[in-house]
């Protein structure tokens, strides 16, 4: 897939970047989600994004000049009830240091852009489904608006068997 809105310092990621994104995975798994960190399945998103004839493409963009300082990781989904396509953003992830920079930023207009009508992007609605802090919520507020939905998460884990 190619990209028409050129983006300062985000290009799609290469086979050569896996193991930089393995690195950007855990720290955002670390960082952002629940469960145990698998290997396998980033491996796997990985291999759909490096692989443009999968059934299930990924396209991951990658930020940063001498290293991948962030990436983001968009995938075509579908709802649990409607054949309907859409994309799905699966992380998206700037190192802590690298904050302060434009890379977050860029990643989303990345994300945008292959959200955009042909012959720009794909054409399908853009949702972010994420555990974030409110500064990441606020970016995605001014980047996306406003959330159109909430999710919750219940724990019934014991706090002290954690």
């Amino acid at each position: 897939m190619q990209v028409f809105i050129e983006i300062p310092c985000v290009r799609i990621a290469t086979r050569a970047d896996e193991p930089d994104l393995l690195e950007l995975c855990r720290m955002y798994h670390a960082e952002s989600s629940e469960g145990v960190f698998s290997e396998d399945k980033a491996r796997d998103i990985m291999r759909r994004s490096f692989t443009p004839a999968s059934n299930a493409p990924a396209i991951i963009g990658v930020a940063g000049e001498k290293r991948i300082e962030g990436s983001i990781c968009v995938e075509v989904a579908t709802p649990a009830l409607s054949d309907t396509p859409f994309l799905q953003i699966l992380w998206h992830f700037v190192r802590p240091e690298s904050r302060k920079s434009p890379y977050g930023k860029d990643l989303l207009t990345f994300a945008k852009s292959l959200a955009a009508p042909a012959p720009i992007g794909i054409g399908l609605k853009l949702q972010a489904n994420a555990l974030v802090t409110q500064r990441t919520a606020q970016m995605y507020n001014r980047a996306l608006g406003e959330p159109r939905a909430q999710a919750w998460l219940y724990d019934a884990t014991p706090a002290e068997a954690v």
